[in-house]
Parts: structure tokens; sequence; C-alpha cells
């Protein structure tokens, strides 16, 4: 008999995967009778997560499997209680909110409680792009954006132009998150010390140098001299321009 990747997975994950699955359609039917339109995207977005429409893909699908973290998270954007979904998980988040001092850090879905995650970020900085996807970072107040991040540092990065795309594209906005540290594959905000600004993918640093790759295909890659660089800041998620608010939020 014929094997797939589903007959190695632990069935407690895939378990997990269908309720999701089930609560994602049932928003979606619900959205449709009021003549809205709910994706994948829309709520891996929602959750702050990069590469949106995969991680949701894969987690109703059971090849990732949920955690706590994500669990809270989907629980908010769907409004569903975790124990719906995971049992396991949801003791942990159950235990957690007895504890003393909880209080306003933790709120109720359905009458289970569970970690307050909703809040906002300032976007303090515009990109206009030039062909190459380089720019000087031009700093003011274009409004909040309606997203979670557990950097308390965090900042939006307006984003005009189209030389990114189809990644990112004229009037979206890079969450960016300075204390997170970056590894090799993370998209970043590199900032040169000449004033120069460029998003990227960070490869590696090795004898004295970045090694930085098009977040486009068929860019080529760039070598910086680690003198040359200024800081180096995680690129968490981008996100649509419909999330921002604030006085400037007309401006792309």
């Amino acid at each position: 008999m014929k094997t797939t990747f589903r007959d190695n997975l632990p069935a407690v994950q895939l378990e997990e995967a269908e309720k999701l699955r089930a609560i994602f359609n049932q928003r979606r039917n619900e959205s449709a009778t009021v003549g809205s339109r709910i994706t994948q995207t829309d709520v891996g977005e929602a959750c702050g997560w990069q590469s949106a429409q995969s991680v949701m893909s894969q987690l109703m699908s059971g090849r990732m499997a949920l955690n706590v973290d994500m669990l809270i998270r989907l629980a908010h954007v769907l409004k569903f209680s975790p124990v719906e979904v995971s049992p396991r998980l949801a003791v942990t988040i159950d235990l957690v909110s007895r504890l003393p001092r909880a209080g306003k850090l933790f709120d109720s879905v359905d009458g289970y409680r569970i970690p307050v995650i909703s809040g906002s970020i300032p976007v303090t900085c515009k990109a206009t792009l030039a062909k190459d996807g380089g720019f000087t970072a031009q700093n003011d107040s274009y409004g909040m954006l309606t997203i979670f991040s557990p950097d308390h540092s965090a900042y939006g990065l307006m984003i005009s132009g189209n030389a990114l795309m189809p990644r990112i594209r004229n009037g979206e906005i890079a969450v960016i998150e300075p204390s997170r540290e970056c590894q090799a594959g993370d998209e970043v905000l590199v900032r040169l010390k000449d004033g120069q600004c460029m998003l990227r993918e960070f490869i590696y640093q090795r004898d004295g140098q970045y090694r930085f790759d098009a977040i486009c295909a068929g860019g080529d890659p760039v070598f910086v001299n680690e003198m040359e660089v200024q800081v180096i800041e995680y690129v968490d998620a981008i996100v649509k321009k419909s999330r921002l608010r604030g006085s400037n939020s007309e401006q792309p």
C-alpha cells in the first residue's frame, strides 16, 4: 500500500488540523453571507506571520504542528476557544491564565481566557524605492499599524514603488523588529552608514563581509563590507495598507 505524508504524522496533529480547517471554513462561509471574503492569506497576515498563506495551508493540512503562540493568535483572529482545536495546548493556556496577577493580560473568547495579543505599532519610515530596490529612509509619522508584535521597539516601514514586486507591492508596509536576531534566510532591512538602505535576504557574514540576496527572482546578490553596515533589522511581515490607521494613512 502506498503511503502519504499524512501517514507519518502524529494523530493528534492531524486531528487539530482538521478542527482548525473546519473553523476556518465556517468563518469563510459566514463572511460570504454578508458579501465579504476571508482567505488563508488574510488570516495568516492578521496573525502577523510571514508567508501567511503557506503557514495557514500547512497548519490546516497537518504538515505543521500547532504551538501555544500560534493557537492564541488563531483563536483571536478566528474567534474560537483554544480547547475547540487543541485540548492539549489549551491546558497550558488555562494554567497560565490562573496565575496570580494575570489580570488584564487575559481576555475571554466564548468564556475561555486567552492572552490579549491585540496591539499596534507606529509606522515611522517611508521607503521610496529606486529601480534596484534601494532607498533612503524618510523618517516621519505615517500612522499606526494594527498588528501585534512581541518586540516593543517594532515599527512599520511604508513602501512606495514597485521595484520589489511581487514580494512587496506599492503601499504595503514592512513590519520591522529591531530586537529580533537575524538568521540566514531571513528577510532583513539593511541600513548602511552612508544612509542607503535595502530590503534583502540575509545569507551570511564571513571574512569581513555580508552577503545579501534579492528578495525577488532574478536579482543579483550584494556583498557588503561589514564596516559599511550600520544595522541589520529583522523583517517580520509584509502587511496590507488597509491595516494602517492615522493622519497620513491616505499616502502611499
